[in-house]
């Protein structure tokens, strides 16, 4: 009984030693590593908090960010001088011909919440080149923004500047055009079955190979989805007389009733599914981006 009475009171001892121990070692904690201070914006972060993040929900990243992007090639973050003239174009020639067709809170509620702008080329195994991808319907990487023309007095006149400006916002149509086909679905059956042979060697084709299958662009053979979009996205950045004429561009009718019947499916699917009219917002973008280049 002994030993057990005195087993207990090493036992107390042992445990109010390691106690005060503990306790005493109270004002050994340091602060924390983790950096909690709000970053200084600089004057392009206020500009886009100002008038992208605040009235649309948008938020931009233009500083390289290995978390958002894929490590497995090699990219670098786009140069300062051409974030700003860009932005502001996807401001005027994007943004608000949909804002003034369809209002504001469809562009809060549908815009990809997350713009990531990549500098330099990304090109795929086969050689092509990736211009840009939506991920998840919340999120779009667009590359190559180290070659974007600001507007200039020489630029605004140029074939080649309006060529690049079209190529930029033809990529940002067809990926939103993604987000709001994987957001609502079309009538994928009947528009599948206008030219079912899409093919994985897509970049194989010339584009007038392709028009004279009834793809509007080589890349639109590769799959449905792709095919969708991409006619919405040259509907979209040339104005009503020019997409007219590429509407003829195949040498036989099948192809060019192929690339009517798609176009009349997706016209329908976005009046019916959004309340746009496509021909409008046309007419809208094809002014907006000529009020951009006369400024």
């Amino acid at each position: 009984m002994k030993n057990k009475t005195a087993i207990y009171k090493i036992t107390l001892i042992m445990l109010s030693l390691f106690l005060w121990s503990a306790c005493g070692n109270d004002d050994e904690i340091k602060e924390s590593r983790i950096d909690t201070s709000t970053p200084e914006l600089t004057a392009m972060d206020v500009w886009i908090r100002e008038n992208l993040t605040t009235p649309y929900n948008i938020s931009i990243n233009y500083t390289f960010d290995d978390n958002e992007l894929d490590n497995s090639r090699y990219l670098t973050p786009p140069k300062l001088r051409e974030v700003e003239p860009f932005l502001d174009a996807f401001l005027e020639v994007m943004i608000r011909p949909f804002e003034e067709e369809v209002g504001t809170d469809f562009v809060k509620e549908y815009f990809p919440k997350l713009f990531v702008l990549v500098g330099s080329y990304n090109y795929n195994s086969d050689g092509s080149r990736r211009l840009g991808v939506a991920e998840g319907g919340k999120k779009v990487v667009l590359y190559e923004l180290n070659y974007f023309t600001a507007r200039t007095s020489e630029a605004s006149t140029s074939e080649l500047a309006r060529e690049r400006f079209a190529r930029y916002f033809h990529t940002i149509e067809h990926e939103f055009g993604h987000i709001l086909q994987q957001t609502k679905a079309y009538d994928a059956e009947k528009f599948g079955s206008i030219t079912p042979q899409y093919r994985s060697t897509w970049n194989n084709l010339d584009e007038q190979e392709a028009l004279n299958l009834g793809y509007i662009t080589p890349y639109s053979a590769k799959n449905m989805d792709e095919d969708f979009v991409e006619i919405l996205a040259m509907m979209l950045t040339n104005t009503a007389e020019d997409f007219e004429a590429i509407l003829n561009l195949p040498e036989n009718d099948e192809a060019r009733e192929a690339l009517r019947a798609k176009l009349e499916i997706i016209v329908d699917y976005y009046r019916e599914s959004w309340n746009i009219d496509l021909y409008e917002l046309q007419e809208i973008i094809t002014k907006k981006r000529q009020a951009y280049f006369e400024k």
